[in-house]
């Protein structure tokens, strides 16, 4: 009998061993002293020039936002081999509104309470816009990023959105994918800014109506949930149709998205869209946690085919030179390649940039990028 146990014991661990090597044989796989690398690398920024365009080519860049109108920027993707996209945000008939509370907030963070005369000295300008940027610093705003919790009176994206519910807004979008679609030095369409100002929902008149007749069809409790399910449903609605609307005219396109605004109820929605490559935010321009850009960078990877086949999961990046835009937080080289690691330890295998413009114009910056992301793809 006891030799049964010991064989049973024996067979036991011989068992652990092979579930942990399998579940350590990609780690195993990578040569001792190589870095990992993200397989691919999309950036939001703009071709100023040759110099420019080398510099990204340099970083490991492959796939860039452009504007489709500008020969010049096409050219130079084209040149270097990037995947250009040209960028698309919502288009509307109105503004979407929000609460005179976060109107007040709004209008606070764009300065209106700090008036800069028209006849102001440089020297009084550039007084008056620091008091507009020490309040921005005071009020933790994260600049459409999820709100921190030291932000007492609340936050609100300083941009306006167009309102996109409704046939209307949907007639208005389509006719610029339209003329877009149209445009054959291009691989694709990049979405962005399609959320909410106050990260939750519009409550304009059409909203409003909409959602009444949303509780009233689904037999719903008017309650925060509701809201909640309503105004995601809004949102997937419109991505979803815009994508399928792309594809109607240009199969071959491709459409890639950041997630942005963040919607407060669900901040990791992307998996519900059918676009190719969705950018979700892992690492924000603010200094969140390893610990949190580990676990969004998993959800990011793991989930991405959650809903619907073929989508890529792209974990995105903020990095912005705060030595020119001092409102941000300085990340140093050894924080962003923190952040990197931090991302690939989640699982995350393609990466979003913005702004690479920020990211160039920094060597030390850059030399970490190209760590990261040149030369495996």
């Amino acid at each position: 009998m006891c030799c049964f146990r010991k064989i049973v014991l024996l067979c036991t661990v011989l068992l652990m061993m092979g579930a942990f090597s399998g579940a350590f044989a990609d780690e195993a796989a990578i040569p001792v002293g190589q870095e990992r690398k993200f397989n691919r690398f999309f950036v939001w920024g703009r071709l100023a020039d040759d110099a420019c365009a080398r510099a990204a080519k340099e970083i490991g860049v492959t796939d860039i936002t452009v504007n489709w109108k500008n020969p010049a920027e096409l050219a130079l993707a084209k040149k270097y081999g990037f995947k250009a996209y040209a960028k698309f945000g919502p288009q509307g008939a109105r503004p979407q509104k929000i609460t005179p509370q976060e109107m007040a907030l709004q209008e606070r963070l764009n300065g209106k309470d700090i008036p800069i005369p028209k006849n102001a000295s440089p020297e009084e300008k550039a007084a008056l816009e620091k008091k507009r940027s020490e309040f921005r610093k005071a009020s933790n705003t994260q600049w459409g990023g999820e709100p921190s919790p030291e932000a007492v009176e609340g936050d609100v994206l300083m941009d306006g959105i167009p309102c996109f519910a409704g046939e209307e807004a949907c007639e208005k979008s389509k006719a610029v994918l339209k003329k877009i679609c149209e445009c054959n030095e291009i691989d694709g369409i990049a979405f962005d800014y399609i959320g909410y100002v106050n990260f939750k929902g519009c409550y304009c008149e059409n909203c409003l109506k909409m959602y009444k007749q949303y509780i009233d069809d689904n037999k719903l409790i008017d309650d925060e949930k509701a809201k909640n399910a309503f105004y995601l449903k809004q949102l997937l609605d419109y991505n979803n149709s815009m994508v399928d609307y792309i594809k109607s005219l240009r199969p071959e396109f491709k459409v890639m998205a950041h997630l942005y605004p963040v919607f407060l109820p669900e901040p990791l929605y992307g998996n519900r869209l059918k676009v190719d490559y969705c950018g979700q935010t892992a690492a924000w321009y603010c200094l969140w946690s390893p610990e949190k850009i580990r676990s969004y960078s998993a959800i990011i990877s793991r989930e991405q085919n959650k809903y619907f086949p073929g989508v890529t999961g792209v974990a995105f990046i903020g990095y912005y030179d705060s030595s020119h835009l001092p409102e941000f937080p300085h990340k140093t080289p050894e924080r962003v390649e923190l952040e990197l690691k931090a991302i690939l330890d989640g699982g995350a295998e393609q990466l979003m940039l913005c702004s690479m413009n920020d990211v160039i114009g920094n060597r030390e910056i850059a030399e970490v990028f190209k760590k990261y992301c040149a030369g495996k793809h």
